[in-house]
């Protein structure tokens, strides 16, 4: 079994264009040589940067309620559900599909800085 990194990109695959927002962008294309597939390498591991995590510049702080959902808070902060995938991402959580707590205090990027991230998270996985 030979697993590679394609060369293809997802709308040669697909004919869909993904928006530079998709958390879909942060996994490479894998190819499988044994049963001709092509698949996602959702295994691949993101982290912030310890400078940004840890400096009060580039985050917000947001309290959890009872209605809060990844979706929700990034519309609040960023005018658009598709980045929900940012706020676990900032707070190094493993698993983004568990409620969120009420009273749990979450690092949200700032909107000045998420274009920055996209832009190196697609420099990163062209590597």
């Amino acid at each position: 079994m030979s697993i590679e990194k394609s060369d293809k990109s997802f709308y040669d695959l697909t004919n869909h264009y993904l928006s530079n927002s998709s958390e879909i962008n942060l996994y490479p294309i894998m190819f499988d040589n044994s049963n001709n597939e092509y698949f996602l390498n959702i295994f691949r591991a993101y982290i912030i940067n310890d400078d940004v995590q840890n400096n009060v510049l580039f985050y917000s702080t947001h309290e959890s309620n009872d209605s809060d959902w990844f979706d929700t808070i990034s519309n609040s902060y960023y005018e658009t559900s598709y980045l929900w995938w940012l706020i676990p991402l900032m707070n190094n959580m493993v698993n983004p599909f568990e409620d969120l707590e009420p009273g749990m205090n979450l690092k949200v990027l700032r909107q000045d800085y998420v274009y920055q991230l996209l832009k190196e998270m697609g420099m990163i996985s062209a590597l």
